[in-house]
């Protein structure tokens, strides 16, 4: 004789524990915590945030501010990021990081080549290629007119990267030659009129 089961799999899922990372409105704090239901993520997330009321607070997703609610909570992914708002407090996109630029230390003069600075600048972008847009007209045209197949650039990266990287310098130079010349133009008309 079969088994009657009496609970349906929807059941199981939607009681299903959830690993869930909480974090705080500010993106400073982040907690993991498991829950069954979405009371126990706001009572327990609320306990990990050190938060005093849990019945005064909203959860969002944090990727995209996204409200969750009882019925969310039964299609949240296992892992989601989410953050605990107050009700006055509103969601916000992550904040956007602008890298630093880590350039090896060259000194100026009779010891220091244009080769040695490329090749820092080169290595910098490489790591890290948003530092494109933090370098000044002066680096580009370094990068720009070095010879990528000197000994100090194919010591630290191969040839056809340097090439590559040099592409894009020249690329983002000539823009900003364009908008220095055009700024110029317009400085001139200005003084002229």
């Amino acid at each position: 004789m079969p088994v009657r089961l009496t609970r349906s799999l929807t059941d199981d899922f939607v009681r299903m524990k959830k690993p869930v990372r909480v974090w705080s409105w500010d993106r400073k704090t982040k907690q993991g915590i498991v829950a069954e239901s979405f009371e126990e993520l706001l009572s327990k997330g609320a306990k990990k945030l050190k938060l005093r009321d849990s019945n005064n607070l909203r959860v969002v997703l944090e990727e995209d501010g996204t409200l969750i609610d009882e019925k969310y909570w039964e299609t949240l992914k296992p892992d989601s990021r989410v953050i605990f708002l107050a009700l006055d407090q509103e969601w916000q996109p992550e904040a956007v990081r602008i890298p630093k630029l880590k350039l090896k230390d060259t000194v100026d003069g009779p010891g220091s080549t244009e080769a040695e600075t490329a090749q820092s600048l080169l290595t910098a972008i490489k790591e890290n290629p948003t530092c494109i847009a933090l370098l000044s007209l002066a680096d580009l045209e370094i990068v720009k007119d070095a010879d990528v197949s000197a000994p100090e650039i194919s010591s630290v990266m191969q040839t056809e990267d340097a090439k590559e990287i040099q592409k894009m310098c020249v690329e983002f130079y000539v823009q900003r030659r364009r908008e220095a010349d055009a700024l110029e133009f317009v400085e001139l008309l200005k003084k002229h009129n």
